[in-house]
């Protein structure tokens, strides 16, 4: 599926948060995003991408023979319900893991997300494990000294609203860079070579949230308190995020993909 528009958005440094269009013509690049389950995919982080030209295509992992990131100039493994330790009950985890190792090996960008982020972390030898305390809703997350000098978050503020959902966490992989921390979970974002983990969310809006907590209150379960204050928390974020998505969608257009 293809679309593309002529427009980006930039997210001014600071704590403003405005739009500025790009005048900027790009070359035409493909973007794969990587879903492991239906409820959660690309979000705002689509919308940014579309924005900023890029070709746009979807891999449902759970639904393809072969595993495959072959054609994509970048790689965007999404978040899921499952951990990532859970091989056994979904197969494709063994063979994403294989493939980024392979993404690794090649030096071509790859972002990981939320779960993405933990099987890119096991890729380069790190490890995951269950966090002390579950991380489930709104949150801030810290850029570290290398974090603010990192392309990837270039126009980012020092603290970052985040949206969380996880209860894994994972350790920078041996010869990664730490570049976001939070206080509950300090691992929040690393650099491995060309390729960037994020255990946090931009892409989430509210629409996306009302998908997952659906997905969680399946059976007699109904939203619980804690899904109701969270969904309330969207009303002041989600055009944060969205800005943010659009700064992030930027900064890999002009920094990770020109390292290759």
């Amino acid at each position: 599926m293809c679309r593309i528009l002529c427009e980006d958005a930039s997210l001014g440094t600071g704590s403003a948060l405005t739009w500025e269009p790009s005048v900027r013509s790009l070359p035409m690049r493909k973007v794969l995003f990587v879903k492991h389950e239906e409820t959660e995919g690309p979000g705002f982080l689509e919308d940014a991408f579309r924005e900023s030209g890029w070709n746009i295509g979807l891999l449902e992992v759970w639904k393809e023979r072969r595993l495959s990131f072959e054609g994509a100039d970048v790689v965007v493994s999404l978040g899921g319900p499952m951990s990532a330790h859970d091989d056994c009950s979904y197969p494709f985890i063994s063979e994403e893991i294989c493939a980024v190792q392979e993404r690794l090996d090649s030096g071509r960008p790859f972002v990981g997300i939320c779960l993405g982020a933990q099987l890119l972390s096991l890729a380069g030898g790190g490890l995951v494990s269950r966090g002390i305390a579950a991380e489930k809703g709104h949150y801030e997350v810290a850029l570290t000294r290398a974090g603010l000098s990192d392309p990837l978050f270039r126009g980012f503020p020092a603290t970052v609203p985040v949206f969380q959902w996880h209860n894994d966490v994972f350790t920078v992989p041996p010869g990664g860079e730490r570049l976001a921390e939070g206080v509950a979970c300090l691992n929040q974002a690393f650099r491995l070579g060309n390729a960037v983990g994020i255990q946090f969310h931009l892409e989430i809006g509210q629409a996306e949230f009302e998908k997952m907590a659906a997905r969680e209150a399946t059976g007699n379960r109904m939203y619980s308190v804690r899904d109701i204050g969270v969904l309330s928390g969207f009303a002041g974020r989600e055009m944060q995020y969205r800005l943010l998505c659009s700064r992030l969608a930027r900064n890999v257009t002009d920094f990770l993909c020109a390292a290759y």
